[in-house]
């Protein structure tokens, strides 16, 4: 956890919708090499604060019958360990493709459908009652689908986490099927994380127990006011507090008391205070310890949409202390101005005002039809004056294929990710003679199966003279996971650059 402002690094403010978020990191887990894959942190909303550790998901299945193409698994909100959100549709064959991950329900899709086939009841539970997510990464992730009693939904709960070189975390849940709360992270070797529940509250903490890393977390909740003491490795300090205090459930002040004596007797404390415009944080002002108010940072949100074109622009002011000019009147003293224009949702462009110097970075987004990728191009300038460009391209699943920047072009090409295209075809005979034609074209018919020739084209032809052949085609598409060409390419990429 960084000291850099006293702490305060644990707020996050959507400058988009101006939300804001607490987000204090707890734990890493599996260092794959390029950092940890798995970090748990505890969070909340700023304008509704209830400490969550780790969230879970829901499923529901929807039976149209054996064989039949309406019958799908629903997944909504499975949380992945990179922050992302998982909601999809999955068909009986089991598989789904995202961007950048792969999700195989395929054992309880079969189950429940051999579940169908014997007992005659899609509602029941299997045995099988896991998914998996293969993540770009190579990460994996283990969820177990829980039923709310005998029905066909319930929560999805991560429950393991592979990492690529074979190392992988448990994650142990309490009240599954009512009220899902983790209670523990563990490896090979034993808990990693231990947390203790009061009802649906935070009570405790331990992060690497029974070592010299060990870290407690004791959390205390009253009616205006949630506290956070840490103690241990990891703090920096003797004692470390985040203290919320709220109105309802919105955070109006944020302090870090860190004490570096065993008695506590000499606490230094930063605060953060906020104002919010409805469900948007209008301003938020740090006092660290030994300022004075007068010379306390300010950061000030304005918002402004554009229905008419699709767009929102938000500016922040940020100022410290303040100045007299000529008329002997105090002003803030202004530090620079930030102002984000969105476009769809999308990032358009930033621009960042200082000393009469202005720094502008804009994002082109485009498709690359013939070549079926798309772009983002981000360029840079100051005072007017373009000082940069870089293009980055990505094929339809996500993938960076090439990197442009100044004379430097650097291209990927992916090996890995295959698919499967399943075609079946069946031949229906179809016969040209029914009861109203029979007097009419018995002799026909007696040529086509009466006789050798005729015969031998019901046997080896498509067509007679009183019957033809209608040929039914189906296809699909199934992914058929990770694989690498290792006999020729013994990478799962290639990487060309040229200037």
């Amino acid at each position: 956890m960084s000291e850099d402002f006293g702490g305060f690094d644990c707020i996050t403010i959507d400058e988009r919708t101006g939300r804001g978020h607490f987000q204090l990191p707890i734990a890493s887990f599996l260092d794959i090499g390029a950092g940890p894959a798995f970090t748990l942190e505890l969070t909340g909303s700023l304008t509704d604060m209830a400490l969550r550790l780790f969230g879970y998901g829901t499923w529901s299945l929807y039976w149209g019958g054996l064989g039949s193409s309406t019958s799908r698994l629903s997944l909504n909100d499975l949380p992945c360990i990179n922050e992302q959100r998982i909601s999809c549709q999955v068909d009986m064959h089991g598989f789904v493709r995202g961007n950048d991950y792969l999700l195989d329900a395929s054992a309880f899709t079969k189950a429940r459908v051999a579940n169908v086939e014997e007992n005659d009841n899609y509602k029941s539970d299997t045995h099988e009652k896991h998914i998996c997510v293969m993540l770009k990464n190579g990460v994996a992730q283990v969820y177990e689908l829980v039923s709310t009693g005998k029905n066909a939904l319930g929560n999805v709960l991560l429950t393991q986490v592979v990492a690529p070189t074979g190392q992988s975390v448990e994650l142990t849940w309490i009240d599954k099927a009512t009220q899902p709360r983790l209670a523990a992270v563990s490896d090979a070797q034993g808990d990693l994380l231990q947390v203790k529940w009061q009802a649906d509250k935070l009570s405790q903490l331990r992060v690497y127990p029974d070592t010299d890393q060990a870290m407690t977390i004791h959390a205390k909740h009253e009616t205006d006011s949630i506290e956070l003491a840490l103690s241990g490795a990891g703090t920096y300090a003797t004692k470390k507090i985040y203290r919320l205090a709220l109105t309802g459930q919105r955070v109006e002040k944020l302090e870090v008391i860190r004490t570096y004596d065993e008695r506590g007797d000499h606490p230094l404390t930063d605060t953060a205070l906020f104002t919010y415009n409805k469900s948007a944080v209008a301003s938020y002002s740090l006092l660290l310890h030994g300022q004075t108010h007068a010379n306390r940072f300010t950061a000030a949100y304005r918002y402004a949409d554009d229905s008419k074109h699709n767009t929102s622009t938000t500016t922040v002011t940020c100022t410290q202390g303040t100045w007299v000019d000529n008329d002997g009147t105090s002003k803030p003293h202004t530090l620079g101005k930030y102002t984000y224009v969105y476009e769809g949702g999308w990032l358009n462009s930033s621009t960042f005002e200082v000393d009469g110097s202005v720094v502008k970075t804009t994002h082109e987004l485009s498709v690359v039809k013939h070549k079926n990728r798309s772009q983002i191009t981000t360029t840079r300038s100051q005072d007017g004056q373009e000082d940069g460009k870089v293009t980055w391209q990505f094929d339809a699943y996500g993938n960076l294929v090439a990197y442009e920047d100044a004379d430097t072009l650097t291209e990927w090409t992916y090996y890995n990710d295959y698919e499967v295209y399943n075609i079946k075809e069946e031949n229906e005979r179809v016969s040209e003679i029914d009861l109203e034609n029979w007097l009419s074209k018995w002799h026909l018919a007696a040529v086509d199966y009466a006789n050798p020739v005729g015969l031998g084209f019901y046997f080896f032809g498509n067509k007679g003279l009183t019957w033809y052949t209608v040929a039914h085609t189906t296809g699909d598409l199934v992914p058929h996971g990770h694989r690498l060409r290792t006999k020729r390419v013994p990478a799962p990429y290639r990487t060309e650059v040229s200037r």
